[in-house]
């Protein structure tokens, strides 16, 4: 590793800003570093290591600085991206690399809180900030589940911010999931607003119905799969996202305290009655705890929850997005102005090469189990797995993807 990128260092150095602040000079050398830490992340998953972790461990406080980044970074897409965008000037066409920088690395900063989030010690620390990421996950995936069909008469960086939408998306899944099984460490008031305020229970049992993972283009069915489409084939295993959305409501259903937080509506037992349907064999054994939820849901669907008191507790807000809203308030215009003369004037404070990150590379899960996998098929070098035993148990499904793979490859030598 280059001894300038020590994870240490980087982190030690990372801070809280405001959404004016963006595109400064010293924002973009920020931006440079939380980049540089995404990559690192993405490297020591390659290694199985966990600099980036351990060093986020020793400073724990700095974690609450990505939050920040992630919703300064959201509020700029939502109210000053339009702007720049519909532009007169000439010159503004010719930044548009540059925005679409500005507007990945809030992708970027989403998939390095996925990464270190697996931690339990990471989900803590975030303390008060849970409830900003709450709020933003809750919003990201209640936009998957809305999202519109794809309009390729738009803007070509219109078309880039829905995907990059997408992207971020589908890993608030995974961060809502980490939060779920944590939360018996979280907080009452974090509890509450999973439940009460979002009715995360309900939004995910949408998600899994919506199946935003799965999409159809010319006939062909295409599954979501690390980062990328590939074709659905018949008997094809849930995707990461979708597993993660499934144990997510397992831990939230299952809450040993559910009816201290969460009343169960006809129109939830509707929707729970047909969630306990798509559970299916297959389904088990690839998420054996998915069995205990069929039952959950079956009881949830026909029955009352037992009556259980509601705790005292005193309601966290979303300290962080209400000041970044009330500097909105004060200026949204004065924040436009300035931003289109920085990006219009940008030269050479920082290259695009310098702030695009690298190409992330997913964690690679067992096809099988999706526990942490080292090894893959020796053949197509798609197919991960944990261990012999989980290949030998996926073969049967995977023999459908992997020949066809290995013929398109050799027709591709043979062109050659």
């Amino acid at each position: 590793m280059d001894e300038g990128l020590r994870p240490g260092e980087l982190v030690s150095e990372l801070y809280c800003h405001r959404i004016k602040d963006i595109a400064t000079k010293e924002w973009w050398s920020l931006m440079n570093k939380q980049s540089k830490l995404c990559q690192l992340s993405v490297m020591d998953m390659k290694t199985s290591e966990e600099k980036v972790v351990e060093a986020f461990k020793n400073y724990p406080g700095k974690v609450v600085t990505l939050v920040n980044e992630v919703l300064c970074l959201s509020l700029w897409r939502k109210e000053v991206l339009p702007a720049l965008i519909t532009d007169p000037c000439d010159k503004m066409s010719s930044r548009f690399p540059l925005i679409y920088i500005i507007m990945y690395h809030e992708s970027s900063m989403v998939a390095l809180l996925e990464i270190i989030m697996f931690h339990s010690e990471i989900c803590i620390a975030l303390g008060d900030a849970a409830v900003d990421l709450v709020d933003y996950c809750a919003a990201q995936i209640t936009r998957l589940i809305s999202r519109p069909q794809k309009d390729e008469s738009k803007h070509e960086i219109l078309l880039q911010k829905e995907e990059i939408e997408f992207g971020i998306g589908m890993r608030c899944i995974t961060i809502i999931f980490y939060l779920a099984e944590n939360i018996n460490s979280l907080g009452l008031s974090l509890t509450s607003r999973i439940f009460s305020t979002h009715d995360f229970p309900l939004l995910l049992c949408s998600l899994i119905d919506e199946q935003p993972w799965i999409r159809e283009k010319n006939g062909e069915k295409l599954q979501f799969i690390d980062g990328s489409w590939h074709r659905k084939c018949n008997g094809s295993l849930a995707g990461r996202h979708e597993a993660n959305a499934w144990l997510a409501v397992h831990q939230l259903l299952l809450h040993p305290e559910l009816g201290k937080f969460y009343s169960v509506t006809e129109y939830a037992k509707g929707k729970f009655m047909r969630m306990e349907t798509k559970i299916d064999d297959d389904l088990v054994s690839q998420m054996p705890p998915l069995q205990e939820l069929k039952q959950g849901l079956l009881y949830l669907s026909n029955f009352q929850l037992p009556e259980q008191k509601p705790p005292v507790m005193l309601e966290l807000l979303p300290e962080m997005t209400n000041a970044l809203l009330r500097e909105g308030i004060e200026g949204w215009s004065t924040i436009i102005k300035i931003q289109k003369k920085r990006i219009l004037e940008h030269s050479d404070m920082v290259t695009i090469a310098d702030s695009l990150p690298l190409q992330e590379a997913p964690r690679n899960l067992c096809t099988h189990c999706t526990q942490p996998a080292k090894s893959r098929c020796s053949k197509c070098k798609i197919a991960w797995y944990c261990s012999r035993n989980c290949q030998l148990q996926h073969f049967p499904y995977h023999k459908i993807e992997c020949e066809p793979v290995e013929s398109v490859g050799a027709g591709r030598d043979a062109e050659k």
